[in-house]
């Protein structure tokens, strides 16, 4: 180019022969394929996209699967280590222990509820909730979804109202929160704050996302 930067080209050689066969002369051809090269870039990009997709998905499927029978067993766990409480005198030895694996147990199906919920495995079913309440719910799950090194701190309200909306896909936009602000995080660790609060959105916010401000 004119600059002196390379440009991509399809170079054709032919020989050039005169009438008796010999070699007088090569033909060069040389075509401009920044064009050509750039939509199999967008190509390969497209089809990159498509596969990461797929395998986020073959990944949400698989969780919500081991996630849905592991919560089965415990099930299972959860209604035996009930029975056996009840089935034995208020002030037995063995009362503590078996309690102490039904909460262990019943702490773990909620551990499997919320993975079932963050792959989506279920229909949309809006209703009223509390945000702060989700939040604290899912501790365990927003712990381990970061950084041994990060640790998270909440901040949540107590006398929030519920809002309306689908508990899958609000645990979902949390998830993704989270994620995205422990790898914003340095790598020798931090602390990240969740809080949750009332907030009145300004007129250009408003504005913007078609807010009303009643």
């Amino acid at each position: 180019m004119a600059n002196g930067s390379a440009i991509p080209v399809s170079l054709l050689i032919d020989p050039i022969t005169d009438t008796d066969g010999r070699l007088i002369g090569t033909l060069y051809i040389a075509t401009d394929i920044r064009a050509r090269r750039s939509l199999e870039e967008e190509r390969l990009r497209l089809e990159q996209n498509l596969m990461q997709h797929q395998k986020l998905e073959s990944i949400g499927v698989l969780a919500g699967g081991i996630a849905r029978e592991f919560n089965n067993l415990l099930t299972t766990i959860v209604a035996n280590a009930t029975l056996a409480v009840d089935s034995l005198p208020s002030n037995a030895g063995e009362v503590e222990y078996i309690s102490a694996i039904n909460t262990a147990a019943e702490h773990a199906a909620a551990l499997c509820r919320e993975l079932l919920a963050y792959a989506g495995r279920g229909q949309f079913i809006i209703q009223p909730i509390s945000v702060s309440e989700l939040l604290h719910e899912m501790g365990t799950l927003l712990r381990v979804a970061t950084d041994s090194l990060t640790t998270v701190a909440y901040q949540l309200a107590a006398d929030l109202p519920a809002i309306d909306a689908d508990e899958a896909q609000l645990r979902q936009v949390f998830m993704n929160l989270l994620v995205n602000a422990a790898e914003a995080v340095d790598e020798t660790g931090g602390e990240i704050t969740v809080t949750t609060g009332r907030a009145r959105p300004s007129a250009s916010f408003s504005t913007a996302f078609g807010v009303g401000m009643g």
